[in-house]
């Protein structure tokens, strides 16, 4: 038979036939939790938490929690399944067997049973701390049982037999250990707590984690001889007196047997607080034997009244010397103050700490004497550059709050909260780090956000107290450290803060010698270079360049395209390239920059360009402003402005004045402090008409390594979206398909993810480093002209006869009649000769002169072709990075020759290029029939055919 079959037989004996009466007692409540379907009848009062769950052990079942939710805080469980069962003022009888205990050691766990009205307890067992020994009974000290209680999981404690009786108005206890048969409380007298009587519902209450309950075979029944001592009740009466007989407080009577010796339990001797005054107990704790009379069984207690005493909280540090007071004030002689300390303390830079006492921030003193001093030991950390520490609530305007487990949690048991925005400090020009204690009681993370201008940093705390430090932040000036209340959450508590300085940072004023061009005033020079204070030009011509410093309001005329105010200060610098230069790169190079540390930079210009030519002719791509900065012969870093804007006609004499500034910036990052650096700015002077420039407030700026990796990722999302942008997408030639080009713009998506993440400085430095790394190897394949084909080069006009390239070797021409031209492409893709057919003919410059052109092979040009959104193309030469151009005549006419680099009086043109349709075959007609379409054999377009072979109609005919 199994064990939980044996133990309901028994259970069932007991009840039916057990010692003496029993058999005839009546049974008020039973419950072994063996029955089929026998479910828990408890609940907890928490879900989650302490679930009640019936669990079995060897074949024998019981009433017990979840072991898999004990790790949560505490909670109620509740059973009412004795509700009603025994009426208030009816004697009874309940045994049972239990388990109570628990692996924290902070919160004791307590069983309870109440009488019928659920106003008081019947009885109470308390157990305390990490592997229990015994049990309070009913609150009483001297009323102990001694238990064996583990530490881990319910199979570790011991089950407990308890046997409880209600006599009139007497209770009666006895329990046993089961593992040993050893009665540990034998059927002694205890504390009655309820005059009600009855039963009512049952409790476990825990406090913390880990505790552990389980309960089984329980039995009311009606109680029977035996069940308590044969005796004559009476009570006894405890007063408590002061040294002059007076009474301090109510008189405590408290049932018994006669004949018994009792005495005030140690709970009756403790101090008593009344009318702001303390008592001590003196004497009057004297043994007494109770006799029927009970106004003769009295214990008289004596107490005296303490003295106030002072004490001082101090924290000390090394060789006990005190770093700062944390308490003071005045309590009772021999009473235990609670006072609460901070985590961190900053003395002199150096950040001091001490942790928590059994996880809590606050630890008692015991005032033995007057003037009592508690020193409570500090120990230094290796944060030696500490400039700011404070408690939150220390904060003006923080409001104090206690919310929560801040009291025993919470660093100095407070924190501070705000619901609207806090100056903290203020902090100087520097680098530094914000250290943030966040403190909230949920367990859900919860922000709050702390920073300076307009930057939010957020700082989580999930479930109590948690610190968090920021990145390094940069200060550029002097600037104010916020409590953002607006955003921050109601939830969470500003614990505490302290403020480490990383870093100084330069003036960038003094980093660079003169960086706005202010030290020399107005100054010109008009042809050849200026010579500046903390600058220096190479490669100004003597002839065609011009250097000045202009002050605002200038009305200098060296410029025909107007003048411009500076962007910062009172002067800026101007430089110019003359109408007949052939172009030159001047550079203007800063005298040794201060040493900047290591860390992150971003270097700018403002300047204004110019081009004075048609801004769709690529000439002006050597038009531009380059920044870098140079360490001896090596670049550290550089950039290059876009290329200047070109325009020719109209009323051009006020661009600059019309223009607003741009800024250039050039981020950075040094592994390692740059010593004797350098600025260069390039200027990078068209070679056929004028470039002109401004540029004014060179600065230098040291960021966040975040902002600097953020700074280098953005530029490099912007060179590749340039690029992305630069590939015409279509499916005609020199165009990219689609697919070719969507490597790169989901390269490009993929870095802009990380540079919106912002998560953190290695993170943003990879995506620049694999972005830049996949840009430099990309190469899509174009739409490519066939090789085996041939083409006819349409003029793009709206014209009633089309006209097309022709090719002779008398010269390249507009013509009626096409040249079919084929696409012989070079050793660098993209580039293409144009030839006839055979391959006698090209399209090429006739010697230096941009303007001619020639068809001998010997003067061939490599062409590139810039693909229009309405399916004509753009012929670019590479040597003069200009537009090739149909004829300089008014109109364009048929016989006028083509020029590979000429404006024309009504613009340049672009081309239709069409396949040359193959013939098929060989047929003959007659001479003078008409045909829509007749080629001959150099692929001119002819309007009558001859006798001879032409194509017609794309195929091969024989005219005779």
């Amino acid at each position: 038979m199994k064990r939980n079959l044996l133990k309901s037989a028994l259970l069932a004996l007991m009840v039916l036939v057990g010692g003496n009466a029993w058999a005839q007692a009546t049974t008020y409540f039973s419950q072994d939790y063996e029955a089929d379907g026998a479910t828990a009848d408890w609940t907890t009062g928490t879900a989650g938490r302490f679930t009640p769950v019936i669990l079995e052990d060897d074949g024998n079942h019981y009433l017990s929690v979840d072991q898999g939710t004990r790790q949560n805080n505490g909670c109620v469980l509740t059973s009412t399944s004795l509700q009603d069962k025994v009426a208030a003022g009816t004697d009874f009888t309940m045994t049972f067997d239990v388990k109570i205990g628990s692996s924290n050691n902070q919160s004791p766990v307590e069983f309870n049973i109440y009488d019928a009205a659920n106003s008081a307890k019947i009885l109470g067992l308390v157990a305390t701390g990490v592997n229990a020994t015994e049990y309070i009974i009913n609150g009483n000290s001297t009323q102990k049982a001694a238990i064996s209680a583990g530490s881990k999981g319910i199979s570790d404690l011991t089950w407990m037999e308890v046997k409880l009786s209600r006599n009139g108005s007497l209770t009666y206890l006895t329990i046993t250990d089961k593992a040993t048969s050893s009665v540990v409380f034998a059927r002694d007298m205890i504390t009655t707590l309820s005059e009600t009587g009855g039963l009512g519902k049952m409790q476990f209450i825990t406090k913390r984690y880990n505790a552990n309950f389980a309960i089984d075979n329980v039995v009311v029944r009606e109680i029977q001889d035996g069940d308590v001592p044969a005796a004559t009740p009476t009570n006894y009466t405890i007063k408590f007196v002061d040294q002059s007989s007076n009474t301090i407080k109510n008189d405590v009577v408290i049932g018994t047997i006669v004949g018994t010796e009792v005495s005030a339990a140690a709970d009756y001797t403790a101090a008593i607080y009344v009318n702001d005054k303390k008592y001590i107990y003196v004497s009057g704790n004297n043994a007494i034997t109770t006799v029927e009379n009970e106004a003769n069984n009295v214990i008289t207690l004596v107490f005296r009244e303490a003295a106030t005493w002072n004490y001082t909280v101090n924290a000390t540090g090394a060789e006990s010397a005190v770093i700062k007071e944390l308490a003071s004030g005045k309590a009772f002689e021999e009473d235990a103050v609670t006072v609460p300390y901070p985590l961190y303390i900053n003395v002199n830079g150096t950040l001091w700490t001490k942790e928590a006492t059994n996880q809590e921030y606050r630890a008692s003193v015991i005032l033995n004497n007057e003037n009592t001093v508690a020193n409570w030991a500090y120990t230094a950390t290796e944060k030696n550059n500490v400039i700011y520490c404070s408690e939150g609530e220390d904060i003006s305007g923080m409001t104090i709050s206690t919310n929560g487990n801040l009291p025993i949690r919470g660093s100095n048991a407070k924190g501070g909260v705000s619901s609207e925005d806090v100056v903290i400090t203020t902090l100087s020009a520097g680098k530094y780090k914000l250290h943030v204690g966040t403190f909230t009681s949920k367990s859900s993370e919860q922000n709050i956000y702390i920073g300076y201008g307009e930057t939010q940093i957020a700082f989580a705390s999930k479930g109590n107290l948690s610190e968090t430090a920021s990145n390094e932040i940069v200060l550029t000036a002097e600037t104010e450290i916020k409590y953002f209340g607006t955003t921050s959450s109601a939830d969470a508590q500003l614990d505490y803060l302290w403020i480490e300085k990383t870093g100084d940072i330069f003036d960038p004023e003094t980093a660079i010698v003169n960086p706005s061009f202010e030290a020399d005033g107005e100054k010109a020079a008009s042809n050849g270079a200026l010579e500046l204070t903390g600058w220096t030009f190479d490669g100004v011509g003597t002839q065609f360049n011009n250097t000045e410093l202009r002050p605002a309001g200038s009305e200098s005329t060296t410029s025909q395209f107007g003048t411009s105010d500076p962007s910062e200060g009172n002067y800026s610098l101007f430089i110019r390239q003359g109408w007949n230069g052939n172009g030159n790169v001047i550079t203007l190079t800063s005298d040794a920059m201060a040493t900047l540390p290591a860390g992150a930079y971003i270097l700018s210009v403002d300047y204004k360009q110019y081009y004075s030519y048609d801004k769709d002719n690529q000439a002006n791509q050597n038009t531009k402003l380059g920044l870098s900065v140079v360490d001896g012969e090596n670049t550290v870093a550089s950039t290059t402005s876009p290329a200047a804007d070109g325009v020719i006609g109209g009323n051009v004499n006020t661009y600059f004045n019309d223009t607003d500034w741009s800024t250039l910036e050039l981020p950075f990052t040094l592994d390692q402090e740059l010593v004797d650096g350098n600025v260069v700015i390039t200027f990078n002077m068209c070679g056929a008409r004028r470039s002109d420039f401004f540029v004014d407030n060179v600065k230098l700026i040291q960021v966040p390594a975040i902002d600097g990796a953020l700074a280098e990722l953005k530029k490099a999302i912007d060179a590749a979206q340039a690029l992305a942008d630069s590939y015409a997408i279509g499916e005609v030639m020199f165009t990219y398909p689609a697919t070719e080009i969507t490597p790169l713009t989901n390269a490009i998506s993929t870095a802009q993810g990380v540079y919106d993440a912002a998560e953190s400085v290695d993170a943003v430095t990879t995506a620049t480093q694999t972005l830049n790394a996949f840009v430099a190897t990309f190469a899509p394949a174009m739409n490519k002209p066939e090789a085996d084909k041939t083409y006819t080069f349409r003029l793009r006009l709206d014209v009633e006869t089309p006209l097309y390239m022709a090719l002779a070797e008398s010269g390249i021409t507009i013509a009626e009649q096409a040249t079919a031209l084929k696409f012989i492409e070079t050793e660098n893709n993209g580039e293409y000769y144009l030839s006839n057919a055979d391959g006698t003919l090209f399209v090429g410059l006739a010697g230096n002169n941009a303007w001619t052109m020639s068809t001998a092979a010997d003067k061939k040009a490599a062409w590139t072709f810039t693909a229009l959104p309405d399916g004509a193309h753009r012929i670019n030469n590479l040597v003069t990075k200009g537009r090739f151009v149909g004829t300089n005549a008014a109109e364009k006419e048929a016989g006028k020759p083509c020029y590979a680099d000429k404006q024309t009086s009504n613009g340049n043109v672009d081309w239709i290029i069409e396949v040359t349709k193959i013939p098929t075959g060989i047929k003959t007609m007659k001479a003078g029939r008409e045909s829509e379409e007749i080629y001959n054999l150099n692929g001119q377009k002819v309007m009558k055919a001859q006798k001879g072979l032409y194509i017609i109609n794309g195929k091969k005919v024989v005219v005779k």
